[in-house]
């Protein structure tokens, strides 16, 4: 309930951000590669997979039609190529939080200052929303499904690096450092944890579809 962090953890965090992931090349690929390794399985198991993808590659054109800039990249809201509807529902879920709060945020506990990993999970997340709000749109023309079907895909493909939503155990200051780099991995575990269950045990025919697809689909990317 009260996640504050001492400045002495948030500087350990970020000189640990610094050591480990910031001058690390492969690092930033992977980073760049969740979209298409994590979101698009999730989508596509609920879209189709032909669709997701145009719908990926589309948005990755469409956002990049922004002006950058240097604290957050591009700007889906900014950008001529996305309908008024689209720029206001990418203005909402800024407002949220749920495109700006990324692990390199978290990480190097920077509110306030760039971070160069944080440019591409915000395109990551942004690519995410869009894809889903448009699949939706295009599946039941519901506004409020959209905004729903993106906040969904942020929060289970992109996952939320709040400090609020630290696990319990990883929440303390000498507990934030030692697990610093542990929040993915826990996020991975359950997203294909929980899709092997479903796949199994879901509670309906369509549920135990969509996972099975979806877990099939993480695999093999």
């Amino acid at each position: 309930l009260n996640p504050n962090v001492s400045p002495l953890s948030a500087l350990a965090t970020q000189v640990g951000f610094v050591m480990y992931l910031g001058l690390s090349p492969a690092a930033g690929l992977i980073n760049m590669m969740q979209v298409p390794m994590v979101a698009l399985p999730y989508i596509g198991a609920r879209y189709g997979f032909t669709k997701a993808t145009a719908a990926m590659g589309r948005a990755y054109k469409d956002i990049m039609g922004a002006k950058p800039n240097a604290k957050n990249g591009f700007n889906a809201a900014q950008s001529p190529k996305l309908s008024a509807d689209e720029r206001r529902a990418i203005s909402t879920l800024q407002d949220e939080g749920v495109i700006d709060l990324t692990q390199a945020h978290d990480l190097a506990a920077a509110t306030t200052r760039d971070v160069t990993f944080h440019v591409p999970e915000v395109m990551n997340r942004q690519v995410t929303a869009l894809m889903a709000y448009r699949l939706e749109i295009g599946k039941s023309g519901d506004e409020g499904k959209a905004m729903d079907a993106a906040r969904e895909a942020i929060k289970r493909s992109q996952f939320d690096y709040s400090s609020s939503n630290r696990a319990r155990f990883m929440q303390g200051d000498i507990a934030r450092v030692v697990t610093q780099f542990r929040q993915f991995s826990q996020n991975m575990t359950y997203f294909l944890g929980r899709a092997a269950y479903q796949a199994l045990k879901g509670e309906a025919p369509e549920v135990r579809r969509i996972a099975r697809q979806q877990l099939v689909a993480t695999f093999l990317v």
